[in-house]
């Protein structure tokens, strides 16, 4: 395989195989009500019309945008110098010290633009499809207008290892793929109405999970940033969060419109 099909190919591969194989597992959690104890808004499901309708606009985002963007990002990484050789693999810490690095820009990226897009004007036009998910679901984490879809949803997950290979670090496909396979687990996670607490990402990675973006969902405004908490703890934006939903609580549930 050469560069630009591993890079275009096997990126875009990586990014929406992900995504849906997990909304695929969160989709038939909620329909079995396999884990209706971890729900953070008991007896509460996205409707099944409203998640079609999700489904319908991010496969076009991800056709009509998602490839693109990766189609004329592949020339900068390329001349850039990212490492595309199966041969030279990174030793383990540089990776270890990559991905963080990764989190903490992207992050300060995303809370930025999620934060600017609730600006009463820009959320009434732009933020508010996202914001349609009362009850959030998985497949929430990537429904959104197309601007928001570009720099608030794409363009912080690419900055940071874009931003290293600028500054002449090599980078490595595989650390860029690991790092999306995170990402995408993350965001997943963030909106799928669970709060696991043996959940290996939001446990042991970062420190903001399922809970506080349900409240972000719940009460439209604050808890904006996506891995961590300090940004929104330095200015002010931080929500109360509900407290976690007790494992040995009945499981019965119905599904709400949302």
């Amino acid at each position: 395989m050469n560069n630009f099909w591993m890079f275009w190919g096997g990126t875009s591969a990586v990014l929406i195989g992900t995504f849906w194989a997990g909304v695929g597992v969160y989709t038939l959690m909620d329909r079995k009500k396999w884990a209706a104890r971890f729900k953070i808004q008991a007896n509460r499901y996205a409707a099944d019309k409203q998640v079609k309708k999700a489904a319908r606009v991010i496969l076009r985002h991800q056709i009509f945008i998602l490839l693109p963007l990766l189609l004329l990002s592949y020339p900068f990484f390329a001349r850039l110098g990212m490492n595309f050789s199966w041969t030279e693999l990174p030793a383990w810490w540089v990776v270890a010290l990559q991905i963080p690095c990764f989190m903490l820009i992207e992050d300060f990226l995303f809370y930025w633009a999620h934060r600017f897009f609730h600006r009463p004007a820009l959320y009434k036009k732009i933020h508010k499809i996202h914001h349609e998910f009362v009850t959030p679901t998985a497949i929430a984490a990537l429904y959104a207008h197309p601007l928001e879809f570009i720099v608030a949803n794409s363009l912080p997950v690419m900055a940071g290892p874009f931003l290293l290979v600028a500054a002449g670090l090599p980078v490595h496909i595989g650390t860029l793929w690991l790092w999306l396979v995170i990402r995408v687990l993350e965001t997943l996670d963030g909106h799928s109405g669970y709060d696991f607490r043996l959940w290996f990402p939001h446990k042991l990675i970062y420190g903001a999970g399922a809970r506080p973006h349900d409240a972000h969902h719940s009460k439209f405004n604050g808890n904006f940033a996506s891995f961590f908490h300090h940004w929104d703890k330095l200015h002010g934006s931080t929500l109360e969060v509900k407290a976690r939903p007790n494992p040995a609580a009945k499981e019965g549930v119905t599904l709400a419109e949302s």
